[in-house]
């Protein structure tokens, strides 16, 4: 098996250069989220990994968690990946999860916007030394970023609406990923640290209807 610093030979499979490997859905199909890499097999585990596309896991049939969280425990352990990490688990799928495998995530990727709190699940990361890392923290496809509340607080500080509901994360100690394919916007998404939100502000940010946009991680499937 070459290591993460050896070319490999033609036709070997290699995977170089991950940070962070994730599950992504906590299903027994197993889907997992990478950056850069080919494909390795780890104990009948095939790992395919394209540039900027989400990796699918092919193997066993009925693959369940564990096998999964075993397989990338062998792929952090041999240097190819540096830390491992879950989307969208769940605190019971989380304590499963590390009670089969004796390794817990260093990051849950979750849904986390001013629409979802998700204050009983960050508490849980926090105890457990877990990030907590927000996909969709914009609330895509919902008019937060209109809202009257958040433009006001945004006028107040002299920034976006973006740039509020980021700093928000941010105070509540989430990692937040904002999606942007444009320069201004991602410059914009970085420059948070300049200014703070009041109590009352935080409070009046988060304080809306609560609802999920995607999958419940209990009974989401993707394959």
């Amino acid at each position: 098996m070459p290591d993460a610093h050896t070319a490999p030979t033609a036709g070997e499979p290699t995977l170089i250069g991950v940070d962070d490997l994730k599950v992504h859905f906590p299903i027994r199909s197993g889907i997992f989220q990478a950056e850069v890499g080919t494909v390795k097999a780890v104990d009948g585990i095939t790992f395919e990994v394209r540039k900027g596309e989400t990796l699918g896991l092919v193997g066993e049939s009925g693959c369940g968690k564990s096998t999964t969280g075993r397989a990338m425990i062998r792929l952090r352990d041999d240097g190819l990946v540096n830390s491992l990490g879950v989307s969208n688990f769940t605190p019971d799928q989380i304590d499963r999860l590390v009670a089969e495998t004796g390794v817990a995530p260093v990051v849950n990727q979750i849904e986390l916007h001013p629409y979802f709190v998700q204050d009983e699940l960050r508490a849980y990361d926090a105890d457990h030394a877990i990030v907590t890392e927000a996909w969709q923290p914009l609330a895509r496809k919902t008019d937060l970023l209109t809202e009257a509340t958040i433009l006001e607080i945004a006028e107040r500080h002299g920034v976006t609406a973006a740039q509020v509901t980021l700093r928000w994360h941010v105070q509540r100690g989430v990692v937040p990923i904002p999606k942007s394919g444009d320069p201004r916007r991602q410059r914009d998404n970085l420059d948070v640290f300049g200014f703070s939100l009041s109590e009352e502000e935080m409070v009046a940010i988060g304080d809306r209807p609560q609802t999920r946009s995607g999958g419940d991680p209990d009974t989401h499937e993707e394959l």
